[in-house]
């Protein structure tokens, strides 16, 4: 008698083995995209903390956020008012900063590539964000997804 699998066997564990993919790939899909956000974190938290700064130095004055913070990863555009690296584009206005995040390597261009948008908004002096959301597409499953796993971290998320 031979030693071996039966053909039945071996279709077993490919179907095990499909079924368990099937599973896993959607939360490591999440998992990966959420330790993208980590980097929106760090940057916001920069931005914000240099606005602070600025604020304290002179209340009056609202400077190119390129001049007063220092990011990593990514490029300024030729205003100095967006940030971009490869997933995300940063917008800075005098009290939200939004943050885009769309296809990878089109940051930075006309925006439809938008998935989720993360905003950061912040009064004048304050080194914390007094309020924060996260807001995803319709068509977006990825956004819908990523802004949900990360309600812990914002005030409110939502479609739109």
């Amino acid at each position: 008698m031979k030693k071996g699998f039966t053909l039945i066997e071996l279709l077993v564990v490919v179907l095990i083995i499909g079924i368990l993919s099937a599973v896993a790939l959607p939360q490591y899909t999440v998992a990966v995209e959420k330790s993208r956000a980590s980097e929106v974190f760090i940057n916001a938290k920069a931005i914000i903390e240099a606005r602070a700064l600025e604020h304290l130095q002179d209340p009056n004055s609202y400077g190119k956020l390129e001049d007063i913070a220092e990011l990593s990863g990514g490029y300024w555009n030729e205003e100095g008012n967006q940030y971009c690296t490869k997933y995300f584009r940063y917008l800075d206005d005098t009290d939200i900063l939004e943050v885009w995040r769309e296809t990878p390597n089109a940051a930075c261009t006309d925006g439809s590539n938008k998935q989720y948008v993360m905003k950061f908004w912040f009064s004048n002096g304050s080194t914390t964000a007094t309020r924060k959301g996260c807001e995803y597409m319709n068509s977006s499953p990825l956004g819908q997804r990523v802004c949900k796993a990360l309600t812990s971290q914002f005030d409110y998320v939502m479609d739109y």
